[in-house]
């Protein structure tokens, strides 16, 4: 017999648990040929006194092997080692390179202004566009949710099926809390739940657009939202860009011209520049839907965080028609982390983006919307919302007193009036990339790196007072260190350096 009290070292700091070393230990052993097939190995009361490890955790092990095939049992005699060994390597039936590199060349999208061997470490700041803080999310409420759902009682209820569309609790919970906060008149047969932000976006546009289809968008627009739209087969039409969201009076110039399909917008806190619409022109442009008659998707962005106090309805509350699709999603409000959206339609569209949700994604998050449902419904989900608008609301001042004290010569920009993020307009010869280079290398990062007409979101709600502060002097320091060098023009930094002094 083998000395397995040698060939076989067991150690409690492991992070792997003991009867799983004894298991990774013995195929080893087989694979090495040190174990042949049809030996027979100890007795499980042998074996743990060999190993000096409990009988129980030997016979876990024994099962877990004749699981993987490496052991078969014999009646009255014990384990041995099984003589058809699993397959550890896959055999190949026509021997020669990788073919996915064969006449292929990729080009990767490597974002410029990040060097390639640099990684993100613990002390280094990373700005994000504009989502809530993780560390605020209700994890308490969330887990006690999680583990009500554990229970066997729970997941035969929950996890057999799903409703196409998203679970009925959900849907009614979510549309009473729409219709409370949006001023909605809808019931829970009007919505379908998906998983993430961008699915609604994707679906919608898979169901409304067809090749070749003219689409509108603003001209400072979500890249990710233009992507989607094009990858459907539209050709994007860019509409102007006012303070205060696209220009109407160009949209209707177009609308003159082009037969257009549809028009993406986010009125209430449009991406990237935070623009939002007024009134008056959310009543024009509802006039302009009926007399040309053109499908709308209203993204619902920032609305939960509208520091004025006062949000302006969405479009959705107002007669449109029934040519407008509502989305929205709940990652950018309360958490990363909860990866659900919705879709509000007409009957016809609800119903073919129903269908189509439920190919991409049949079974759904289910534990997922159960949590989030519970959370409306307790009003945990409105006092998270409370809570923590206040806290980003004095974030946002913070970030714009210090932008103000220590580049307000080099950039500017307007205090948000609902969102989570700050566009920052640099001066038009800003050397932008050569600073996005500059503060990564500070360690502080721009997760969407992204830019146009020379300008960046600065996502501050993520950011503790002291990160926003850091961010800001690193942000400093770099417009400093090039204004002092060769690479750039001094005539790019007006007095620089009587704002340091």
């Amino acid at each position: 017999m083998l000395p397995f009290q040698t060939l076989i070292a067991t150690s409690k700091e492991s992070p792997l648990p003991i009867f799983r070393q004894i298991t990774d230990r013995l195929v080893e052993l087989v694979r090495a040929g040190m174990l042949k097939p049809g030996v027979f190995l100890p007795g499980t009361r042998q074996m743990g006194e060999l190993l000096l490890v409990n009988r129980k955790t030997v016979i876990k092990v024994y099962e877990e092997l004749l699981a993987q095939n490496w052991l078969e049992s014999e009646p009255r005699k014990g384990y041995r080692v099984t003589a058809n060994l699993p397959e550890t390597r896959p055999r190949s039936f026509q021997p020669g390179p990788s073919y996915f590199q064969k006449n292929y060349k990729y080009q990767q999208n490597v974002m410029p202004h990040l060097d390639g061997e640099q990684r993100l470490k613990f002390s280094d700041i990373l700005i994000d566009d504009g989502y809530p803080d993780p560390r605020l999310s209700p994890y308490r409420e969330m887990n006690r949710v999680y583990s009500e759902q554990t229970t066997v009682t729970a997941q035969k209820q929950l996890l057999p099926y799903r409703p196409q569309g998203g679970l009925r609790t959900l849907k009614s919970a979510a549309s009473e809390l729409l219709n409370d906060s949006r001023g909605l008149n809808i019931s829970s047969d009007e919505i379908v739940i998906t998983r993430g932000g961008q699915m609604p976006l994707y679906i919608t546009a898979s169901v409304l657009i067809k090749p070749g289809d003219k689409i509108a968008v603003a001209k400072i627009n979500d890249p990710m939202a233009s992507q989607i739209l094009e990858h459907a087969g539209g050709e994007l039409i860019r509409i102007r860009h006012c303070e205060d969201g696209i220009d109407l009076d160009d949209l209707e110039k177009t609308l003159q011209i082009h037969r257009i399909t549809l028009l993406h917008i986010q009125p209430h806190n449009q991406y990237p520049t935070g623009a939002v619409m007024s009134a008056e022109k959310r009543r024009k442009l509802l006039a302009l839907i009926r007399t040309y008659n053109f499908w709308v998707i209203e993204e619902d962005l920032g609305y939960d965080f509208d520091f004025e106090s006062k949000p302006i309805l969405p479009l959705a509350s107002a007669d449109h028609g029934g040519k407008l699709i509502y989305i929205g999603n709940f990652d950018r409000t309360i958490s990363r982390s909860i990866k659900l959206g919705f879709l509000i339609a007409c009957p016809e569209i609800l119903a073919r983006a129903s269908y189509l949700q439920g190919l991409m994604d049949h079974h759904g998050e289910v534990e997922m919307e159960t949590m989030l449902c519970k959370m409306i419904i307790s009003g945990d989900f409105d006092r998270h919302l409370i809570k923590s608008k206040k806290l980003y609301n004095q974030r946002c001042n913070i970030l714009c007193e210090q932008l103000m004290a220590k580049l307000g010569n080099v950039l500017s920009f307007s205090r948000p009036k609902a969102g989570l993020g700050l566009w920052l307009k640099f001066r038009e010869n800003f050397p932008l990339d050569k600073f996005l280079k500059a503060t990564s290398r500070q360690g502080l990062f721009w997760e969407y790196g992204h830019h146009v007409d020379n300008s960046l979101r600065f996502g501050f709600a993520s950011l503790s007072e002291k990160d926003i502060k850091r961010a800001v002097e690193i942000m400093h320091n770099c417009t400093l260190n090039l204004s002092e060098s060769k690479i750039c023009r001094h005539s790019d930094f007006p007095q620089i350096k009587a704002m340091t002094a």
